[in-house]
């Protein structure tokens, strides 16, 4: 489980929420209007390159 987002995604300040697959959930901007679901853990690092 995550407890945060890395910071590269955090500073983002975009219209996204990332769903987790452990059902937690993390909105990047004031208003998401995209949910992305994660099903695997790794994919996280892989949303910050």
């Amino acid at each position: 489980m995550l407890a945060q987002l890395p910071p590269a995604l955090q500073s983002l300040h975009l219209p996204l929420r990332l769903k987790l697959w452990d059902g937690n959930q993390f909105d990047l901007g004031p208003s998401p209007q995209v949910t992305i679901l994660v099903k695997e853990p790794q994919l996280i690092s892989q949303l910050t390159h």
